[in-house]
């Protein structure tokens, strides 16, 4: 929230709080990580990653999945290299979901990047990547896969 109102309010004072909100936001130097993840995030470009323990410099590529950690309650990057990171623990799985729209959630607990998953199995609902991570094990919950399904274009 940035300001309120109380009823009945009058017009001038919803004008200058729209007008504080914006002259706020343009002066603002603070940026959170959805927001900077967004401008920054390109193929091609790194951006910053802020782990428990580093501050990584990646590009999109690299990312080959999230995963939800129940012991630690937080979110781990897997990267292309096999490395894990832990992210901390204010990153909630819509930050994630908001790098890009390659980053689908296949079940509760694991975000993927799209451009590594080959296929899912109609029965088991068993991930699988493309190699050299075809040994990873995944599964797509149903609800998630249904959702997968209404989200990609499908022929």
């Amino acid at each position: 929230a940035f300001d309120f109102l109380l009823k009945p309010y009058k017009k001038e004072e919803l004008d200058n709080i729209i007008t504080r909100l914006r002259e706020s936001r343009h002066t603002s130097t603070q940026n959170n990580f959805e927001q900077s993840l967004r401008r920054l995030l390109d193929e091609n470009t790194k951006f910053c990653l802020q782990t428990m323990t580093d501050l990584l410099f990646l590009r999109y590529s690299e990312i080959l999945f999230f995963q939800y950690n129940e012991g630690c309650r937080c979110w781990e990057v897997m990267l292309t290299t096999g490395k894990r990171y832990r992210l901390r623990t204010n990153v909630k799985s819509k930050d994630i979901l908001n790098f890009s729209h390659d980053f689908l959630r296949v079940n509760v607990s694991c975000i993927i990047n799209v451009e590594y998953l080959a296929s899912i199995e109609n029965s088991s609902l068993r991930c699988i990547l493309y190699p050299p991570f075809e040994d990873i094990e995944i599964v797509a919950s149903r609800r998630y896969y249904s959702k997968i399904k209404d989200t990609l274009e499908m022929l």
